[in-house]
């Protein structure tokens, strides 16, 4: 019996309006995506996902995303 490999597809990139706010707020204060991953309990490529459009944090996390960025980059998180 022969076998197939399964091949994954790989998940569509959309750059949004909030994915590129939440890069630009990481980037302005001066956060690597491990750090921001530490603050939130996420992985730092998760973070990536999230700036690239891949996903996008759920529900529960904004307030955590909203608030970490509020403390370094007001401006953004408003």
């Amino acid at each position: 019996m022969a076998r197939y490999r399964r091949f994954r597809r790989k998940p569509v990139r959309r750059s949004s309006e909030v994915s590129r706010a939440l890069e630009l707020s990481r980037s302005e204060s001066r956060l690597t995506a491990t750090d921001v991953g530490r603050a939130l309990g996420v992985h730092p490529r998760t973070i990536r996902r999230w700036e690239i459009g891949e996903s996008q944090p759920r529900a529960q996390q904004w307030p955590k995303v909203l608030a970490l960025y509020a403390a370094r980059a007001p401006k953004h998180a408003a």
